[in-house]
């Protein structure tokens, strides 16, 4: 059988499959991808709307990626160098799929800005400008008085994704917490809330003067109340 003239070749074919991967991430919140973690990964990223802030040069509470540089650990000769326009932001990858240098990794790096082929493969953290102040189903159900709520983080059940609030030292415990399968944090995410109790006057309640009626019936029944003044 011959080959085509316009049949694709398999770095062709390799780098549409990166192409179709990009456009999906661009049609979703960055919050909404689902990690396959096969790589020794933690990939930090921005929000949606913090990085359309750091694009437009907004004013914003979020970071930016000349911020969190200092926390890459890649070797940028494969996944891509630093560039500061029209943003700071990483630059494409010099080669096609440079998820194919991290395969052998046996410590976990972090990687800043990722392509997104390797991003796709990596434990994820996304930085957001929301406070992170939640419930969870479980814990909407008040016993003893007592209710919970979350701030700051949010992880997902399968230690492959976190979402946090900016701050240094909770993107620093976040990293060792995924890079430890999420057995090892200093961070409390979850707020225990127990409000005061409300103090009622029973005396003002319709069961208690209904109760006062009955019991000054009882008293006055025996008595003939046209000659008493007890009535």
């Amino acid at each position: 059988m011959i080959a085509s003239a316009d049949a694709l070749t398999k770095d062709q074919a390799a780098q549409q499959l990166v192409e179709r991967e990009q456009a999906k991430l661009k049609s979703n919140e960055t919050r909404a991808i689902l990690p396959n973690p096969s790589l020794k990964v933690i990939a930090v990223q921005l929000s949606k709307m913090c990085l359309y802030k750091a694009e437009k040069n907004l004013p914003s509470i979020c970071p930016n990626y000349e911020d969190l540089v200092k926390y890459d650990t890649t070797n940028q000769k494969f996944i891509g160098g630093f560039v500061d326009m029209p943003y700071f932001h990483r630059a494409k990858s010099p080669v096609l799929l440079p998820s194919n240098s991290l395969k052998q990794l046996t410590d976990y790096i972090v990687c800043v800005d990722c392509p997104n082929d390797v991003l796709f493969k990596s434990k994820i953290i996304t930085i957001t400008n929301n406070k992170l102040v939640y419930t969870k189903d479980s814990d909407k159900k008040i016993v003893n008085n007592t209710r919970y709520e979350y701030i700051g983080r949010a992880i997902d059940e399968g230690c492959g994704s976190a979402t946090i609030y900016y701050d240094d030292l909770l993107l620093n415990d976040t990293i060792n917490y995924l890079k430890s399968d999420c057995k090892e944090t200093s961070f409390n995410e979850k707020i225990t809330i127990k409000p005061a109790w409300t103090k009622h006057d029973i005396k003002t309640t319709k069961m208690w003067k209904y109760k006062m009626m009955i019991e000054e019936a009882k008293k006055l029944k025996g008595i003939n109340c046209l000659k008493s003044d007890l009535c």
